[in-house]
């Protein structure tokens, strides 16, 4: 939560929260500010970004969306359900 930067909506949140949560806010943008700065990537959880970045491609002659689907499920221990 950089100061120089916040916006709107995450300050008004983090004001109308209780003060535990607003601690735990606090932390868990603190972690994210330095795994930024230390070059760390956030390998989420969100299946679906990823693809429709696929599918597009597919569409385009670039990939095979199965191939690629595959890759994307092992890249990533918590999707080997899907």
């Amino acid at each position: 939560m950089p100061l120089e930067a916040i916006h709107l909506k995450k300050l008004l949140c983090f004001f109308d929260a209780p003060q535990a949560q607003r601690k735990a806010m606090l932390r868990e943008d603190i972690r994210r500010e330095i795994a930024k700065a230390n070059g760390v990537t956030a390998s989420g959880g969100d299946f679906h970004v990823p693809f429709w970045a696929d599918a597009k491609r597919h569409v385009l002659g670039k990939v095979d969306l199965e191939d690629q689907t595959n890759i994307r499920i092992a890249s990533n221990e918590r999707r080997k359900n899907l």
